[in-house]
């Protein structure tokens, strides 16, 4: 996905395509890392029971990859994931 600085991401993390077993959460990350513990992000982040991720405000410092991981509650540490990319683009901006 591409968008412009101060625009704002919408990821959508779904189970086959339907609603998520009762049991199952959502982890978000970016790059590795907890998109919650990323000081630059965490303000700035909306995260949806459903699956979705929201970034306000998007920032060139946020172009990355971004992984959703479904985990059930009932499976001691096993999960599924899917990852997108996101590249912020900073275009017609002048300082003067």
């Amino acid at each position: 996905m591409t968008k412009v600085i101060y625009d704002k991401a919408t990821f959508f993390c779904e189970w086959d395509g339907v609603q998520l077993p009762f049991d199952a959460y959502v982890e978000w990350y970016r790059n590795g890392a907890p998109v919650l513990q990323i000081p630059s992000l965490e303000p700035r982040v909306e995260l949806l029971t459903e699956g979705i991720l929201t970034i306000n405000e998007v920032d060139v410092g946020d172009t990355g990859w971004y992984e959703c991981r479904i985990r059930n509650g009932h499976e001691n540490g096993s999960y599924e994931s899917a990852t997108a990319y996101l590249n912020v683009e900073c275009k017609g901006i002048l300082n003067f």
